[in-house]
């Protein structure tokens, strides 16, 4: 995947190839229910046709949480320290997925919003 940096000289995007790109973004979540098939890889080719549909919509960029503590068995890490298999994989397959449909991410170490 290509990374994206501010224009020199401009408050825009490029690409590293200095193509233009525009952030169009899309909210969402590893345990919200058009990615939740991911988990233990329950039904990928309906998570890329979500995919696919943002991307038709004009999404150019999905913004979600590495680490969303919102599901007992969603967590990155636990013990903090120990990698858990399942959720390794599950983001392999999801970047996997994004760039093959041609969506960059914006990725949250966590959520901040969560107390």
């Amino acid at each position: 995947m290509v990374r994206v940096r501010a224009a020199p000289g401009s408050p825009y995007f490029v690409t590293e190839e200095g193509a233009p790109w525009t952030p169009i973004g899309h909210n969402d979540a590893i345990t919200w229910p058009d990615l939740a098939p991911l988990f233990r890889r329950r039904d990928l080719a309906v998570v890329e046709r979500h995919l696919l549909e943002l991307r038709a919509h004009g999404v150019t960029v999905i913004r979600l949480m590495l680490e969303y503590c919102h599901g007992e068995h969603r967590y990155l890490e636990r013990p903090a320290g120990r990698f858990v298999p399942t959720m390794v994989r599950l983001w392999d397959d999801l970047f996997g997925l994004l760039e093959r449909v041609g969506l960059r991410v914006l990725l949250t170490p966590y959520d901040t919003f969560f107390m």
